[in-house]
């Protein structure tokens, strides 16, 4: 991903930060239950990335840094089929940079963290 720290620092103004679960919850007018079912409906996904080792069976999560957050958006926008469907309706004219499509994919999506986790709430 090749963005500069501007572009990474505009692209924040679209994440929201979140102190724990309760401050989330307290936000947003949610509980556990309906944050859980949210996650098993797929309304709500974990996109943290980390390091998977299958020796151990353990994860290790990325530093929740400003650019590596904006980089699990960039994988999951990659990962969905945003640009894809994006492209096949022609709205993707005119936006041909990474800064440009990530801005478009975050001004329509939710992405929130807490407790070091990374969230998407696709709303499109």
């Amino acid at each position: 991903m090749k963005l500069t720290t501007i572009e990474i620092n505009q692209l924040m103004h679209y994440i929201t930060a979140y102190e724990s679960f309760e401050d989330f919850c307290r936000c947003v007018n949610y509980d556990e239950s309906d944050f859980s079912q949210a996650l098993d409906e797929g309304f709500i996904q974990e996109i943290t990335c980390g390091t998977y080792n299958g020796a151990t069976n353990t994860f290790a999560p990325w530093q929740l840094t400003d650019r590596n957050i904006i980089e699990m958006c960039y994988i999951s926008m990659l990962e969905s089929d945003f640009i894809n469907s994006m492209d096949y309706d022609n709205i993707f004219d005119g936006i041909n940079t990474q800064y440009q499509q990530l801005e478009f994919y975050l001004s329509l999506n939710s992405v929130f963290t807490f407790d070091d986790k990374v969230y998407l709430n696709e709303v499109c």
